[in-house]
């Protein structure tokens, strides 16, 4: 099972209490249905296009598949970018109902993390992904 891992802290600065989560983009990513998504359509569109090149021949049948594997390229990446804006809007939106400020991806912390003496919410945005999104 594919973990979501957010971690949370708080930190007084000044005036302002700053509330710190950090996430596990990498095990967010395919647990959420935007990054299925991405799949699904790549996979039609290459369906689409093997039946398009079924129709040609020769040279002209080369040149379709060059240009095809770059529509796909352009595609994956356009459909990755939409989806990846998706699931950090909905990761930012959870962690401030969960009451957290700040968010920050576990990717980019070298060491320290256990330090935070952050409190492991895991459970409970796997739980706000699956009633979300109607997953359970």
């Amino acid at each position: 099972m594919l973990v979501f891992l957010l971690i949370g802290m708080t930190v007084t600065a000044g005036a302002q209490e700053l509330s710190v989560a950090v996430v596990n983009t990498q095990e967010i990513f395919p647990a959420h249905p935007a990054y299925e998504e991405v799949g699904q359509k790549l996979q039609e569109r290459q369906t689409e296009m093997r039946a398009e090149l079924e129709e040609l021949e020769g040279q002209e049948a080369e040149k379709r598949q060059q240009e095809m594997q770059q529509e796909l390229q352009q595609l994956q990446q356009k459909l990755a970018e939409e989806a990846t804006e998706e699931i950090n809007g909905d990761v930012e939106d959870m962690a401030k109902e969960l009451g957290f400020n700040v968010v920050i991806d576990q990717g980019g912390i070298i060491s320290g993390e256990e330090e935070l003496g952050a409190e492991d919410i895991t459970e409970e945005i796997i739980a706000e992904i699956e009633k979300e999104y109607d997953l359970s």
